[in-house]
């Protein structure tokens, strides 16, 4: 189903909304990923670092991919052959996305606002360091399409090791149509 981009819009203010009020609670997921990390990777410590300031960019993010023209249905290529049939190029989206990715939670957002924004769903794969501050920021996702009548399913976070990853994968049935 194609979302309009006016509901695609609410969703994403509703997330900035929510990533502002509810910061102090990401904060405290953040503190527990940072609590469990061994600091024996200092930059891998440093992207995990959630503060006022990364969230302030959180939100802009959103505020960003939110305020740019959607980008589904738009016609790139339009022309007519000589039989007279018409060709139309235009964008549309992939489906379901996974990615994977190591432990910055931003990317959680940018992610999931760029899959959302392009009418796909989109299965998230964090590094285990940022578990709690992940599965934290999808619960938000969550709010949001929530408080716009909207499934879950739109942004959802496998909560699975390497090996079970590599199994999903494997699956035969599994309706993912970009990795």
């Amino acid at each position: 189903m194609i979302l309009t981009e006016n509901l695609k819009n609410n969703v994403l203010a509703s997330m900035e909304a929510i990533l502002d009020k509810k910061r102090s609670i990401l904060l405290e997921s953040n503190k527990k990923d940072l609590e469990t990390f061994k600091r024996d990777d200092q930059a891998l410590y440093d992207r995990l670092i959630v503060n006022e300031k990364k969230i302030d960019q959180m939100i802009q993010a959103v505020k960003e991919v939110r305020l740019q023209d959607d980008p589904v249905n738009r016609v790139i290529d339009e022309r007519t052959i000589d039989n007279g049939l018409k060709i139309i190029n235009k964008t549309a989206p992939f489906g379901t996305i996974m990615i994977i990715y190591e432990s910055r939670p931003d990317v959680t957002i940018e992610a999931a606002v760029l899959a959302f924004k392009a009418n796909n769903k989109i299965l998230l794969k964090g590094g285990k360091e940022a578990y709690h501050s992940n599965k934290q920021l999808v619960k938000f996702w969550h709010q949001a399409l929530e408080e716009n009548n909207l499934s879950c399913d739109y942004i959802q976070f496998l909560e699975m090791d390497r090996a079970q990853t590599q199994a999903f994968l494997k699956e035969p049935n599994q309706a993912l149509d970009l990795i």
